[in-house]
């Protein structure tokens, strides 16, 4: 099962389904709201592409951030009939074929495949997390689910949005679910960050072509532009409650992801670095812009 959550940024899953469409046959199943899906299908006419409507109370999560999207994954997690499950965020672009990249390694036996979200070392300033193993980020990854321990879709949902259930800490969504399939005897496998961007083990964190996790996760068959759902809905008003820091942060990454795939009617103007970051992405990967 290959997934993705588009709700209420169908501008933003747009452009990642027509750069999937783009290199991929794999059918992609996108939780999505009807208005969501109307508005998707005027331009994505693929039999690939398998909506599923989401209900009112997952809509609803939303407006408290992450917790809608964690709903979807807890109700993915307590359905026993599908073994390997890959899943990608909305806000990625893809510039090559890639998700052979998470199926190769889960029909290889791992259990836990992805770009590596580091504990060792982390950049998040938590010390009190470094003696946990490095596990994965959710941009694109994969995973079995014979390896999760079965639980209610309550206890799921809390675990997917960053819970810890066994008091030890955690720094990200899904975390605690990665560290339930590690526990449970599942091999990880960190994907390439040349290919998908990401962290390095240890050490700087510049990835190919100059570009730094504080920017996006770039490489070779992606990029990941994080934060930009969060300045989608800052921008048209109905966010849910973020802090002014990150909000203006988000909403001029949504301003440059706009200007870039021509999703808002003017150009807007942005800041020094993002400006910089534009340009730079321009004449690194111009084809994908067009």
């Amino acid at each position: 099962m290959i997934f993705t959550e588009i709700v209420g940024v169908a501008e933003i899953g747009e452009v990642m389904l027509k750069s999937y469409l783009e290199y991929h046959t794999d059918p992609i199943c996108v939780y999505c709201s009807e208005a969501d899906r109307d508005y998707l299908s005027k331009s994505i006419n693929s039999d690939v592409v398998k909506y599923n409507i989401v209900n009112e109370d997952i809509i609803s999560a939303y407006q408290q951030g992450h917790l809608g999207t964690a709903k979807i994954y807890g109700e993915i997690l307590s359905d026993r009939f599908v073994e390997d499950v890959i899943h990608i965020d909305s806000d990625v672009v893809f510039k090559k074929e890639s998700i052979s990249l998470v199926k190769t390694k889960l029909n290889e036996g791992y259990a836990l495949v992805g770009p590596m979200r580091r504990y060792k070392e982390n950049p998040n300033n938590r010390p009190d997390c470094e003696y946990r193993e490095n596990v994965v980020q959710t941009f694109l990854f994969g995973f079995k689910k014979s390896y999760v321990t079965a639980r209610n879709k309550h206890l799921f949902t809390s675990m997917v949005v960053g819970n810890s259930i066994d008091g030890q800490p955690v720094i990200d969504f899904f975390d605690p679910v990665s560290f339930d399939i590690l526990q449970n005897g599942g091999k990880i496998y960190h994907l390439p960050r040349q290919k998908v961007g990401g962290f390095s083990e240890t050490g700087s964190d510049s990835n190919i072509g100059n570009f730094i996790n504080c920017d996006l996760e770039y490489g070779e068959n992606l990029i990941h532009f994080a934060g930009i759902g969060s300045g989608f809905f800052r921008y048209k008003g109905n966010a849910p409650h973020m802090s002014s820091g990150y909000a203006d942060w988000a909403v001029e990454r949504y301003k440059m992801f706009s200007n870039l795939f021509n999703i808002e009617k003017e150009q807007f103007a942005l800041s020094e670095d993002k400006k910089i970051l534009q340009e730079k992405l321009l004449r690194t990967d111009y084809a994908i812009f067009r």
